[in-house]
């Protein structure tokens, strides 16, 4: 079922797909853009394909001094200090302060395990004290960053640090590996759910500043979900919509996932609008090859595909405000609809209820559709 943002029959009503397509997208040919993470699966992919590649003991290669570089570019690591210095007012003291001892914290775990693989082999396990803080505190790293987003990107024009610049100087190969064992993995194996969390030994042995007390364990489900409701509703639009996958993640993790799921019916890869990093011949580079598919540049691929195709944008799927929000009000000003996917149906009102403000006077209510992610087992 789905719920609409402000239906003028009764607010929150719900309607099955076929009704709400027979009546708003009744045309024979248009653009569909949906977003891949946290959309057409539950999962951030990318995410996933960091956690594995954990394992590889390649990852552990870097000096410590370039794993820190890349973990924190210099101008990133200024901003921050600015920010914990508080002369950046759109920016919490306290907040970036955190982000920078995470930083040395995270900096310090992996000089530990790098000096460990030297000495004792290429053994490496997540459930081992360094390597499970390690992971812990990455993601919060990424929380931060993501949470900042909007503040990071008026300040560097668009640029995004992705969880991709790991791969530098590696083969596109490694990706492929890696993508593959995520998808593959089941909700019963032994390695689907992640407890991470800070462990007091770490503390004293190993400098670290940020303890049990400031963050939380996580239990983190390791297995990509497939939101059906995506998958079902794309379905039913494929015969006539041209369909484009608009992701922020990269073109090669895109493609992976699409390619070992039951998404592969779009795996064409000009179907996937993708970011990329740069090569440095048949390597990766660690920086991205033009600007990152987020945000406005949604819109932008949107119009270059119309452009393409003669046909109008009618159709965006998201869940995220500030990345899928301007592509989704892009497809409402065409007439078209705005999918989001949220679990919380008030909070998810409460996020996107700017664009409703904005465009409301154009009737956009009934065409901001909200369906719920799949849980495991629904699949």
């Amino acid at each position: 079922m789905i719920k609409t943002h402000n239906s003028s029959f009764q607010t929150g009503a719900e309607y099955t797909q076929d009704e709400l397509i027979d009546e708003f997208l009744s045309d024979k040919k248009f653009i569909v853009g949906s977003d891949m993470d946290g959309t057409m699966f539950n999962n951030d992919i990318g995410v996933l394909v960091f956690l594995e590649k954990l394992s590889d003991p390649k990852f552990w290669k870097f000096k410590t001094s370039r794993f820190k570089s890349l973990l924190l570019p210099f101008k990133y690591k200024k901003v921050f200090q600015q920010g914990a210095e508080g002369t950046i007012a759109e920016l919490e003291q306290k907040k970036c302060q955190f982000v920078l001892n995470l930083w040395e914290d995270i900096c310090d775990l992996y000089r530990r395990q790098r000096e460990i693989l030297s000495s004792n082999g290429p053994k490496i396990h997540i459930h081992t004290p360094i390597v499970n803080e390690f992971a812990r505190k990455m993601l919060e790293f990424d929380r931060l960053l993501i949470e900042m987003e909007r503040q990071l990107i008026s300040r560097f024009q668009g640029e995004l640090l992705m969880r991709t610049r790991f791969f530098v100087d590696q083969h596109r190969a490694i990706v492929g590996e890696l993508i593959r064992k995520v998808m593959a993995r089941k909700a019963d194996d032994n390695d689907a759910n992640l407890n991470l969390a800070v462990h007091n030994e770490n503390v004293s042995e190993y400098n670290q500043r940020i303890r049990e007390d400031d963050l939380e364990p996580i239990d983190f489900n390791r297995t990509v979900i497939k939101n059906t409701n995506v998958d079902n509703f794309l379905r039913k639009l494929f015969p006539r919509a041209v369909e484009r996958v608009i992701t922020t993640n990269t073109e090669e993790i895109a493609l992976g996932a699409i390619n070992n799921s039951d998404y592969k019916y779009l795996s064409h890869r000009r179907t996937i609008s993708a970011s990329r990093l740069k090569m440095n011949g048949d390597k990766f580079g660690s920086k991205m090859d033009g600007m990152p598919i987020f945000g406005s540049r949604k819109v932008d691929i949107a119009k270059e595909i119309e452009a393409a195709k003669k046909r109008i944008f009618k159709v965006a799927l998201g869940d995220s405000f500030t990345n899928d929000g301007p592509m989704g009000k892009y497809a409402l000003n065409n007439g078209g609809v705005f999918v989001i996917v949220a679990a919380d149906y008030e909070e998810a009102r409460q996020k996107f209820n700017p664009i409703y403000e904005e465009l409301g006077a154009n009737g956009v209510g009934e065409r901001m559709w909200y369906v719920e992610p799949t849980e495991i087992g629904e699949c």
